[in-house]
């Protein structure tokens, strides 16, 4: 049985559809910095997967982005 990967893989995986989200809602990373007020470092991080972010941060960006429906669990039971 194989599972969702370690956390290494979890970060990849969530940095990858912040960055693909973030494209298909027409932001640039800056202005998403701005808007959340992150340095616009963190959010490059974040979307490198170098930086796990926080749940309120992951939250701010799914609303930004426009996501409905999701559950902070979600994310390590996709895969």
């Amino acid at each position: 049985m194989r599972g969702a990967g370690g956390p290494t893989v979890r970060l990849r995986r969530l940095s990858g559809e912040l960055t693909r989200l973030r494209r298909e809602s027409g932001f640039v990373r800056e202005e998403v910095a701005r808007r959340l007020g992150l340095a616009a470092s963190t959010a490059y991080r974040i979307e490198a997967g170098q930086s796990r972010p926080q749940s309120r941060t992951i939250r701010d960006l799914l609303d930004l982005y426009g996501v409905e429906g999701f559950r902070m669990g979600d994310a390590d039971r996709t895969g």
